[in-house]
């Protein structure tokens, strides 16, 4: 189901930001200057489909070439296709932020400071221009990968919200539910003691762990436990191909990974609830320096 794109016709008054205007070729866009070029490349390209929203930001007209000449895989532009997400330059993405949107946006600019201000209000990529094809396709393939994870999480808490009505079933219950009902699942489960009681969670589920002695922390998608365990041995029960060690204390899954920032202070992981764990040196070569934006 596709999330509803922001309105902003509703922005303060006296601000110098044009109000975007609804026209053919299932673009939105400000009316500047080179508008009516952009929409008519736009109906004859296969990105017409694309639902985006461009705030305006310099050279959009010189860019639109760049979008035919990516030539995205056709299961990328159809997913992008149904669903909205927005383009912004640096006069916008503030705005956006205090609105909340609850759908991808990327901030388009020229500069590495930019960027980082970009990535620290929360925005889902950064898109240097003048674009680059490897550039734009990594961008979008990202927004693609968001839009997927964002309905997959739709589509759970609907999931949760008719068993919870149907079965008569408590929403912590519902996992349990699910798993008792599809024993084929290929998502490995991890077995734990944790207050008296033994848990049994999909590995899926498991956002990060963390070292505190002789204890793990296991931060999950709805809760936290305390497990007596070690991290050597937390990691042989983990699937490997879903979890990456960002220090010797922290451990997360890959597929709850926001992005990956560097600072002044360092290099961070950012997870999608927005908590920030220091990748060391050691794990910063061995798999996170490629995985910076």
């Amino acid at each position: 189901m596709a999330a509803s794109s922001p309105d902003v016709s509703d922005q303060p008054s006296g601000s110098d930001s044009p109000r975007p205007g609804r026209s053919g070729g299932g673009m939105v866009a400000p009316a500047n200057a080179g508008l009516t070029a952009f929409l008519m490349f736009a109906r004859n390209d296969a990105y017409n489909r694309l639902a985006t929203e461009i705030l305006q930001y310099p050279g959009l007209v010189g860019q639109v070439s760049h979008l035919s000449a990516a030539q995205l895989p056709q299961d990328t532009q159809d997913r992008l296709a149904e669903n909205p997400f927005i383009v912004c330059d640096q006069a916008h993405f503030g705005y956006l932020q205090s609105r909340n949107i609850t759908v991808p946006w990327v901030v388009t600019g020229d500069s590495n400071a930019l960027a980082m201000q970009a990535f620290a209000a929360g925005a889902d990529g950064f898109l240097e221009y003048p674009w680059q094809i490897p550039q734009l396709k990594k961008s979008l393939e990202r927004i693609r990968m968001l839009i997927r994870r964002r309905t997959e999480r739709q589509l759970y808490r609907q999931l949760t919200r008719l068993l919870t009505h149907q079965m008569h079933l408590l929403p912590e219950d519902v996992s349990d539910w699910v798993e008792q009902h599809m024993p084929d699942s290929a998502d490995q489960t991890v077995t734990f003691r944790s207050d008296g009681a033994w848990y049994s969670l999909p590995c899926s589920r498991i956002v990060w762990v963390e070292a505190a002695g002789d204890y793990m922390c296991v931060y999950t998608d709805t809760e936290n436990h305390i497990v007596r365990i070690t991290m050597t041995q937390l990691c042989k029960t983990l699937c490997p191909h879903r979890f990456e060690r960002v220090n010797r204390s922290v451990l997360v899954n890959r597929a709850w990974v926001r992005q990956v920032l560097r600072t002044s202070s360092g290099c961070w992981v950012v997870l999608d609830d927005h908590t920030r764990l220091k990748i060391s040196r050691r794990f910063l070569a061995a798999y996170w320096q490629q995985q910076i934006k």
